[in-house]
């Protein structure tokens, strides 16, 4: 399966942004491969008590759909300061080229979570993986994956919201 690059947001939670108001608005805003120098990415990575929630959205929209705002607030209140969403757009999907295909769909988010652990230093204890629609059975895919690995990939929680019963049902309501 070819990879390719995909658009992420990285969104911190409201309080830690005030902390860290002065330093944040002072970098630069240019579109990067490499974050993990970033200041968002370090606060991250060196606060051994945060989690990262990885989202990854239904078939319908991207990560820029308003509706998705309340998913990332959510996400973030849930302990003050200490929950930083990453979200993503499948290939075929916003701003990434490509077609979506189950193996494709899978392999982003492999890359995804892989990048989590080695690139940003999360830890998956750390990491709470949230799916909502067509997510979900991706999800479940990926969690069989790494959990069948020699060495277990396990993550601190998964979030299933809105499963699909089986792909007619979900590709009726598009």
């Amino acid at each position: 399966m070819k990879r390719g690059r995909l658009y992420a947001w990285h969104i911190l939670p409201i309080e830690l942004y005030r902390n860290h108001e002065l330093v944040l608005v002072t970098e630069s805003t240019v579109l990067t491969d490499d974050v993990t120098s970033w200041v968002a990415f370090r606060l991250l990575r060196d606060d051994p008590q945060s989690h990262l929630a990885v989202h990854m959205h239904g078939a319908g929209g991207t990560v820029a759909s308003r509706y998705r705002v309340y998913n990332y607030h959510a996400l973030s209140a849930g302990h003050s300061g200490k929950i930083p969403v990453l979200t993503f757009d499948y290939r075929g999907f916003g701003c990434c080229v490509g077609s979506p295909s189950e193996e494709g769909l899978i392999t982003d988010d492999l890359d995804v979570i892989d990048w989590a652990v080695k690139g940003a230093g999360v830890h998956p204890s750390r990491i709470l993986i949230f799916r909502q629609s067509m997510g979900t059975a991706v999800c479940i895919a990926v969690s069989k994956h790494l959990a069948l690995l020699p060495q277990p990939v396990l993550f601190v929680s998964t979030i299933l919201v809105a499963p699909f019963v089986d792909m007619a049902t979900l590709v009726s309501a598009i």
